[in-house]
């Protein structure tokens, strides 16, 4: 079916869901930037904040639909950020740099670390007592709100990639070749731990007993799991490609992410891991990801990648139907976001109606219908030719009865 406008030739394609590395429950959104993003944290399931290259921070407060840039005052890469709650974290980046805010991202302060070497992780848990990890087994602790940081004794002079803290005292760091350290005491102390022989990125600890680390190289992945406080660790298996972050919010549920754009999501301990979502081409990275609940979570890589789910990456069909037939209307992120010219829109009906999906320019100008009809329940996707059409932004809304959706799609050429 086509439309023909004095605007363009818009070609629309209706389709069942099928398998695809597009077809998922995470969503793509525009983050406007193409720097490589490597933390990111939310504070809840709507303020968040993304860090990357030349100083790159990047803040939200409607879960992601919009972001904004924000001043860092540095060209610094920025490695890792955590939000302890939603008016205070704290960022580290390359050359010591360390980056403090108290008025939910609005404006980011310089702290002293004391050190240039680069800062690749941050873990608070509470305002004022927070650990910094990175390069050259560097350990920093702050008991003052960065106010002061102190060195602490690591023990090595291996690269510390990732840190998790589940109280005050105790905690873990990541890094070098298989080394895994363990606190009990704040840090004053760090014991080494075996079990993990693979270059190693990332962290999480939900409780003193339950863990997983992650990591790899080019063509291998490492992913560890540990039920009592890092004694002994059990590895697990998902991909061939390397692991760089991991983010679990209970024993149970939990993802990772790494090369290929991957990402791999459990739900019962590790037990099983399924891919969720994948990129083959081009080749790009994840680099971090971050959960607020078992079902809201968002990753971030290569090229400014910003990828989210708020069903705990759970496709329409895997979330299970009644009868075939979805329980809430949904309009998803069309993908990919940014495009050119060819995107996709994926959005369930719980019932059939009329139903209209179509696409505005930034005065209000509709370009295009991509669906005016009469239309099935059932979970479906519109592909929405935008050959003709300049780049800019352009909104899509979705109609069906008193349900009204309006998202926003970024063509960039």
């Amino acid at each position: 079916m086509r439309r023909l406008s004095h605007f363009c030739l818009t070609t629309i394609l209706l389709f069942p869901v099928v398998e695809t590395q597009a077809q998922s429950g995470w969503c793509e959104q525009s983050s406007g930037t193409t720097q490589n993003l490597y933390g990111v944290s939310f504070a809840d399931a709507n303020y968040g904040v993304v860090v990357g290259d030349s100083g790159t921070i990047l803040r939200t407060t409607d879960g992601g639909t919009s972001w904004l840039s924000q001043q860092s005052w540095t060209t610094s890469a920025l490695r890792g950020v955590y939000l302890i709650n939603a008016e205070v974290g704290t960022i580290v980046g390359d050359s010591g740099t360390i980056l403090r805010t108290t008025d939910m991202g609005i404006t980011w302060k310089s702290q002293l670390s004391g050190t240039t070497v680069g800062l690749l992780d941050v873990s608070f848990t509470s305002v004022n007592t927070g650990t910094v990890v990175g390069e050259e087994g560097t350990i920093l602790r702050t008991t003052d709100g960065g106010l002061s940081w102190f060195d602490q004794p690591s023990g090595t002079a291996d690269c510390l990639r990732g840190v998790s803290f589940i109280d005050t005292d105790t905690g873990w760091a990541v890094g070098g070749f298989a080394l895994i350290l363990h606190t009990v005491d704040g840090g004053a102390t760090w014991t080494v731990q075996a079990g993990a022989n693979w270059f190693l990125y990332d962290v999480c600890f939900t409780d003193a007993k339950t863990g997983t680390v992650v990591g790899g190289y080019p063509g291998a992945s490492a992913l560890f799991r540990t039920s009592d406080g890092g004694m002994t660790w059990t590895e697990q298996s998902c991909t061939s490609n390397t692991l760089k972050g991991v983010s679990f919010t209970d024993e149970n549920n939990g993802t990772v992410v790494g090369g290929a754009s991957e990402i791999f999501r459990t739900t019962d301990g590790g037990a099983t891991w399924k891919r969720q979502y994948w990129r083959p081409w081009p080749y790009l990275y994840l680099f971090g990801v971050c959960f607020t609940d078992s079902c809201t979570g968002v990753a971030v890589g290569f090229l400014g990648q910003v990828i989210r789910t708020t069903s705990g990456g759970v496709t329409f069909v895997e979330g299970g139907r009644v009868d075939g037939t979805p329980t809430d209307f949904l309009l998803s992120q069309n993908y990919p976001n940014p495009f050119n010219p060819n995107t996709t829109i994926e959005f369930a009906l719980p019932q059939a109606g009329y139903v209209t999906l179509k696409v505005y320019n930034v005065l209000g100008e509709q370009v295009a219908t991509l669906i005016g009809r009469d239309h099935a329940a059932g979970t479906f996707k519109a592909a929405w030719d935008a050959s003709g059409l300049p780049s800019g932004v352009y909104f899509y809304r979705l109609t069906a009865g008193e349900y009204v959706q309006t998202k926003k799609a970024l063509l960039m050429r």
